[in-house]
């Protein structure tokens, strides 16, 4: 989060201003000020370790937004952990870290965990003295986990800092200020949800903390003056199902001017509903946990295209490869490779695959697409472990396809990284008798051999998709679902 330097520069001009706003409580860049001075000499002694970690398993709330910025202020790396992940992978997760504190929420209180001490500590309240005399030669690290759509959650670690470029970049590119009013509802354990809400921050804007709840987000979009949002695609859909329930047939009136999405399962019915019900807000943008943001589409470049992802933002060049490492032309399909400064070292378990091109190092995602005659990014879908994207095919195409089925309600393609099989997950529609089976499997795979999907398919009718709250497809939930 930001650091008490940008805390105090913004207190000193906005003294009184609110900047985080949780339901009725709200706490001024002043009292931000105060709070993030009032815990650094506690905070700063119990992490004078120069390799000293912190685990958020605490759901984001005012208390967190400070913690966090008093952790940016000493340099002290931390990493929320998805809460939609089994606890077995989160106690995985931990070990790996090897956190010295862990921050909970227990029975509505903020607590700290002191690993390896069995003590617990309520938020330390203690009054305010001088700043505590900070490393200013501590190293750099940042940490974050891949989703484990096709696996085991991977360790990703990074050495040199980008967050404020970044911001800067969003901040004059979108021309965000001190009266917008960002609207967080992702988990903390999404990183572009405090990777945006420190952008939002840095402009001297509020943060209003929500629920990942679509009636609650639905809700703070229509009464509550927001203006700007990030909501992944699965909840983006409910969201507008209770705004149409409540605003009925007209566009909504609010001040939302730009939301922000992106992930697989930003189809083009959904691009095309957002700006019916909310208007021409909508911004999909393409990254990965390795690589951060990579592409912004704007809401008329969707309106042209409504699976592009857009052009690469400054700082970012994206190149097609083949499976031998080699630049494919335009309209070409291949993996994509991303230079960035936002760019990871490693993993935590060894190196991130990477390709040298024209002299420079490009990290080799797991996602396939191409890229336009204008430069603009497709992604077609995902691979998964020997699974070349000449043999992928567009698996986001085939979800829509699958979707304009009779009977079909919703679907979603993903890759089996076991038996290297393409899943396909159908959910009957509501009011239709049955869906036939065998005749439904049959079109599949017509369809999907017209994606180019060259690997063996297989459908799943299912009650319905399930998501985990950052807006991944979980497959075993869906098949557990009854």
């Amino acid at each position: 989060m930001i650091a008490l330097d940008v805390i105090t520069a913004v207190s000193r001009t906005s003294p009184h201003a609110c900047a985080l706003e949780m339901g009725a409580d709200k706490l001024s860049w002043e009292a931000y000020r105060d709070q993030v001075q009032e815990l650094l000499p506690w905070l700063a002694a119990a992490l004078d370790c120069a390799d000293a970690t912190v685990v958020i398993e605490a759901p984001a709330s005012i208390a967190v937004f400070v913690i966090t910025s008093a952790l940016a202020t000493i340099g002290t790396p931390w990493i929320a952990l998805d809460p939609g992940k089994p606890a077995d992978v989160r106690q995985h997760q931990t070990r790996l870290l090897a956190p010295s504190l862990i921050v909970r929420q227990v029975a509505g209180a903020v607590v700290f965990d002191v690993v390896g001490t069995g003590q617990r500590l309520p938020l330390p309240n203690v009054p305010v003295g001088e700043q505590p005399a900070l490393d200013e030669q501590r190293p750099f690290r940042a940490f974050g986990f891949t989703s484990g759509t096709t696996g085991s959650p991977k360790l990703v670690l990074r050495t040199r800092p980008s967050e404020v470029r970044r911001s800067r970049y969003m901040i004059d590119r979108f021309g965000f200020d001190a009266t917008d009013r960002f609207l967080l509802c992702l988990p903390l354990s999404h990183a572009s949800s405090h990777g945006w809400a420190r952008t939002f921050l840095s402009a001297g804007a509020t943060v209003v903390i929500g629920a990942p709840d679509a009636e609650d987000i639905a809700d703070n979009l229509l009464h509550h003056r927001i203006t700007a949002s990030l909501i992944v695609p699965p909840i983006l859909a409910e969201v507008l199902d209770h705004v149409r329930k409540l605003q009925g047939a007209r566009r909504a009136d609010t001040e939302l001017a730009f939301l922000l999405t992106g992930g697989r399962h930003v189809s083009a019915s959904l691009v095309g509903r957002t700006l019916r019900v909310l208007g021409p807000v909508l911004h999909s943008y393409y990254g990965t946990t390795e690589t951060g943001v990579n592409a912004i589409a704007t809401p008329i470049e969707l309106l042209a295209d409504p699976r592009t992802s857009g052009a690469s933002i400054d700082g970012t060049v994206i190149r097609i490869v083949d499976r031998d490492g080699r630049c494919v032309t335009a309209g070409e399909t291949g993996r994509v490779a991303i230079a960035s400064y936002m760019n990871a070292e490693r993993y935590g378990s060894g190196p991130i695959p990477t390709v040298l091109i024209d002299g420079e190092s490009f990290t080799i995602t797991s996602d396939t697409g191409y890229l336009t005659e204008d430069d603009e990014l497709r992604i077609l879908g995902r691979t998964s472990g020997d699974a070349g994207a000449d043999s992928c095919g567009d698996l986001i195409g085939l979800e829509e396809d699958l979707r304009i089925l009779s009977g079909v309600a919703d679907a979603a393609a993903m890759i089996d990284p076991e038996t290297q099989r393409v899943d396909l997950f159908i959910v009957e529609g509501a009011g239709h008798a049955g869906i036939d089976t065998p005749l439904v499997s049959y079109l599949a795979t017509q369809l999907a051999r017209q994606r180019g999907v060259r690997l063996p398919t297989l459908v799943h009718v299912v009650d319905r998709l399930s998501f985990n709250p950052t807006g991944k497809f979980d497959r075993a939930k869906t098949l557990a679902i009854v």
